[in-house]
């Protein structure tokens, strides 16, 4: 059974606006206060879209990875370099403009690549 370490009722992150092609996607990252990332959430521009509902579900699972101690940088690496709509010159597609901002972000905020499983640990 995996168990994921519970994020605080109170959490720090940072928000950061990114486009690819007409796309615009707002990624928030929420960290624990060892400044490890604990949450991802991913807005849509074009709500409704197929597109919007995919992202959600991509940052949930990218979520339930790192509270079950799975590094982020092993988890942006599947993500990317995967080509596919919508696209532009600076990202092959939205799954890799996201693990893009993704690591941004967490290079910004100083935090680490693997979790500490000395923290509380709860059942799913």
């Amino acid at each position: 059974m995996l168990n994921r370490i519970k994020m605080p009722d109170q959490r720090s992150g940072t928000t950061q606006k990114a486009t690819v092609g007409a796309w615009e996607i707002y990624v928030t990252v929420n960290f624990y206060e060892n400044s490890q990332p604990g949450e991802v959430f991913v807005k849509v521009g074009k709500e409704g879209s197929v597109i919007s509902g995919l992202m959600q579900v991509i940052a949930t699972q990218f979520s339930m990875m790192l509270q079950c101690g799975v590094p982020m940088d092993r988890i942006t690496a599947k993500m990317n370099h995967h080509q596919f709509e919508p696209r532009d010159e600076a990202s092959n597609s939205i799954a890799d403009l996201l693990a893009n901002v993704v690591q941004s972000i967490c290079s910004d905020w100083g935090s680490h690549t693997s979790q500490d499983h000395t923290m509380q640990e709860v059942k799913w």
